[in-house]
């Protein structure tokens, strides 16, 4: 009896130890390679040209990056900048490649305001102005100059102010409204406002001096800067300080 009781136990044995070893799962021979996902984020759109666009990558199991800026530009880098010089609507595509030569891609627009084309001059203030002439003598005899401005282009004169009187240093500034506004069509040419000292009808004014500017080269190039809305002619050392208040258009 305790024979057949000791077989009985080592058939249970082996049956045990072969039924462990069959349910040991087959190695998994699936390729496991996953698909990249392509995505981008921007910031600095919806405004005038010159426009620098800054591309922040969100894609996920990729590697390596092609970016297509929609106008003729490219970049592999992961998180670009791009200048756009010229305002328009432009189709951005983001190829994001992962391993066994897996691509994902994807477009976005982004939108750039057409680049001003005028300015418009909403104010001129005189914030500093010499109280007397190269001889060092008074503009006037006996009081203060008689202050106006003319705004010319090419010899044409476009405003020619009314006129401050008696001025001296504690009038300054000398804030100039009634002309405008005064929308400059030629921004890329050069223009001219120049002070003077009103004397009698059929007495040649005193010119008290002024700048010449050209309203293009105030508008910003880097893609990040606004486009100011005050140009200064001049500075606090200068003998001659005019602002103007503008708008572009």
């Amino acid at each position: 009896m305790k024979k057949k009781l000791f077989y009985l136990l080592v058939i249970g044995i082996v049956f045990n130890s072969c039924k462990k070893e069959d349910d040991v799962a087959a190695p998994n021979n699936t390729n496991n390679t996953t698909t990249p996902v392509a995505n981008f984020n921007f910031t600095g759109a919806n405004a005038p040209a010159p426009r620098l666009i800054s591309f922040s990558n969100t894609s996920s199991n990729s590697s390596s990056y092609n970016w297509d800026f929609g106008d003729g530009s490219n970049s592999s880098l992961k998180n670009p900048t791009h200048l756009y010089a010229d305002g328009g609507n432009y189709s951005v595509t983001l190829t994001a490649n992962g391993e066994d030569s897996k691509q994902d891609v994807i477009a976005k627009t982004i939108s750039i305001e057409e680049k001003p084309s005028r300015m418009k001059i909403t104010g001129l203030w005189v914030l500093k102005m010499p109280m007397t002439n190269s001889n060092g003598a008074g503009w006037d005899t006996f009081d203060g100059p008689d202050v106006y401005f003319t705004l010319t282009k090419d010899g044409q004169t476009y405003i020619s102010s009314n006129y401050y009187s008696n001025i001296t240093s504690a009038s300054l500034p000398l804030v100039y409204t009634a002309d405008f506004p005064f929308t400059i069509t030629y921004i890329s040419s050069k223009h001219t406002i120049t002070l003077y000292d009103y004397e009698v009808v059929g007495v040649i004014d005193d010119l008290i001096g002024g700048w010449h500017f050209w309203p293009n080269s105030f508008m910003p190039t880097n893609g990040t800067d606004d486009y100011p809305s005050t140009i200064e002619l001049g500075t606090s050392s200068s003998a001659i300080h005019i602002r103007l208040y503008v708008e572009w258009l």
